[in-house]
């Protein structure tokens, strides 16, 4: 792993997640200035005591008026913000997957809330700076249980190709990572293990990743040397 020695500015989008948690240890140990955002609650991150010296900062990514204040907020902290992991996102409403609402929903959140980000981004902070988007391979094979987080997910990998092109001058780099699924609190809670068990029978390795997994993947990413700019990685 390179370039860690140098201390970072470190923005984690949806930090209230089991993956979050995983790569917020493995970032404090490398002794990063973390900025911690959350939505409507952080009780995962206050259960870890060992995250409080960190800043933590709310705000609704669907407002375009809080995210605005949210880099204000950052600027007024930091001369600049040097990486930003986007790991925000929703599924669909399986009682709703017929009903246009579901995909507004989804596309607000998982499509325009990151656009709104990476523009923000470029505006606010003009040094070289990175984004990592949290995707996943369901925008490769589809999904019958959840259409708009697959299609969602797919057009946030078209739109870092397309964005790393467009911003390169303005000394961006954004990647996605595609996982597979992962095995987080959350999706056991919305989808059960019932169904878990029958996508890990369908997967070629026949293994869902870890949250710890995942983390790892994020963090070499982070701290190489590669020209990622514009690239989607699967794991």
């Amino acid at each position: 792993m390179n370039n860690t020695s140098k201390q970072k500015n470190i923005l984690i989008l949806g930090s209230n997640s089991d993956i979050a948690l995983d790569l917020l240890a493995k970032l404090e140990i490398l002794n990063h200035n973390l900025i911690l955002h959350y939505n409507k609650n952080n009780n995962l991150i206050y259960k870890n005591k060992k995250f409080i010296k960190n800043i933590f900062i709310k705000a609704d990514l669907q407002k375009t008026h809080e995210v605005k204040r949210m880099f204000q907020t950052i600027k007024k902290k930091f001369s600049h913000l040097d990486i930003i992991i986007c790991n925000f996102s929703t599924y669909d409403n399986s009682k709703k997957i017929n009903q246009l609402k579901n995909y507004k929903n989804v596309y607000n959140i998982n499509v325009f809330g990151n656009i709104d980000i990476i523009l923000s981004y470029v505006k606010f902070f003009k040094k070289k700076k990175k984004i990592i988007i949290i995707s996943s391979n369901s925008s490769l094979r589809g999904s019958p249980s959840m259409p708009a987080y697959a299609s969602s997910k797919a057009s946030l990998d078209n739109l870092v190709k397309s964005f790393g092109m467009i911003y390169e001058s303005a000394n961006l780099s954004i990647s996605s990572m595609r996982f597979s699924p992962v095995l987080t609190s959350r999706l056991i809670k919305s989808k059960g293990l019932k169904w878990i068990n029958k996508l890990k029978n369908k997967m070629p390795s026949k293994k869902i990743l870890t949250p710890s997994d995942t983390s790892k993947f994020i963090l070499k990413k982070l701290f190489t040397k590669k020209n990622i700019n514009g690239k989607n990685y699967n794991y």
